[in-house]
């Protein structure tokens, strides 16, 4: 994974990721993982 060099004026935006919305979403549970780790790693 890439570090970046000037985190403070980087965001990461999560847009409405709850059952209703994905929960016909193709490999769903792997798309709610990836979205719960990008989000501790952007911590």
């Amino acid at each position: 994974m890439t570090t970046l060099a000037n985190r403070p004026k980087t965001a990461l935006l999560v847009i409405d990721v709850q059952n209703g919305v994905v929960g016909g979403a193709h490999e769903r549970d792997a798309v709610v993982a990836n979205v719960g780790s990008l989000i501790e790693k952007a911590r």
